[in-house]
């Protein structure tokens, strides 16, 4: 947060006094107008863990740290056990115990700065989602035969049916 204050320090001052301000330093500045927030929060498919995506790169120590993340409903919900960055702006959470298809669950999200240093807004943050398909993830009919058809026809079927017969 320091930094980015006397980058907006600097930059006024070099504009006010006939300078300019570097448009590197510009964007960046451009940049961090909107507050960091959770744009949503998904399950997982083996509904082991949670999705966080955020609006903009998040800062990976603060981001990464599990005991900024909570799920605080429905009671009895998983704890977060630990958390990654699998790209700059989404953050994956595991669980201890696998999520309920179909319950809506809350998470919680606190502490958690972007690039610039600026907490997240509002801090804290709760979020919800369902976990499970949703209806548009569940495929057709012709869409589950084309697909079972399609599996026969590279063998992939007969292949794992000998291998679980120990054939």
């Amino acid at each position: 947060m320091l930094m980015f204050r006397r980058m907006v320090v600097l930059c006024v001052l070099a504009i006010l006094v006939g300078g300019f301000c570097s448009r590197a330093a510009a964007g960046y500045l451009l940049q961090n107008m909107d507050p960091l927030s959770v744009l949503g929060a998904e399950a997982t498919p083996g509904l082991d863990g949670v999705i966080v995506t955020f609006s903009e790169p998040v800062e990976e120590f603060s981001a990464t740290d599990p005991f900024r993340y909570n799920l605080v409903s429905p009671p009895g919900a998983p704890f977060v056990l630990a958390a990654s960055m699998p790209s700059d702006s989404e953050v994956l959470l595991v669980l201890d115990a696998l999520l309920t298809q179909g319950t809506p669950y809350d998470l919680e999200v606190y502490g958690v700065q972007d690039l610039a240093g600026s907490l997240i807004d509002p801090n804290p943050t709760i979020v919800s989602f369902t976990a499970g398909p949703t209806q548009n993830d569940i495929p057709e009919p012709c869409t589950f035969l084309a697909w079972s058809l399609g599996l026969l026809a590279t063998g992939y079927a007969g292949r794992r049916r000998a291998r679980l017969s120990g054939a």
